[in-house]
């Protein structure tokens, strides 16, 4: 299991679909709570690995408040190359996104 958390400045909605639009797995499921001055969504990933015939899953919980966003991803699957590279794809997304701001 892996593990890759920041804090940024960006549209929670901007920023969700442009990971959403580039993930490279399956939605499973998502939760959402809002409240007035905070916002939550987790949502959860899975990929089924041909290569190293497994299923690798990733859990990415965004928040924001009046400080900004920021998100937690949770990489975990059997091998452990494997979910390097699937947590490494997503901080990819996710630092591309930070610099465009």
């Amino acid at each position: 299991m892996q593990k890759y958390e920041t804090h940024f400045q960006g549209s929670f909605d901007d920023f969700l679909n442009e990971l959403h639009s580039r993930m490279q797995a399956e939605k499973l499921d998502e939760s959402e709570h809002r409240s007035d001055h905070f916002r939550c969504m987790v949502r959860v990933y899975e990929k089924y690995s041909i290569w190293n015939r497994g299923i690798l899953s990733l859990t990415i919980m965004l928040t924001e408040s009046e400080n900004g966003l920021f998100v937690s991803v949770i990489s975990s699957g059997w091998n452990s190359s494997a979910v390097e590279k699937h947590l490494n794809q997503v901080v990819k997304i996710i630092e591309e996104y930070k610099c465009s701001k």
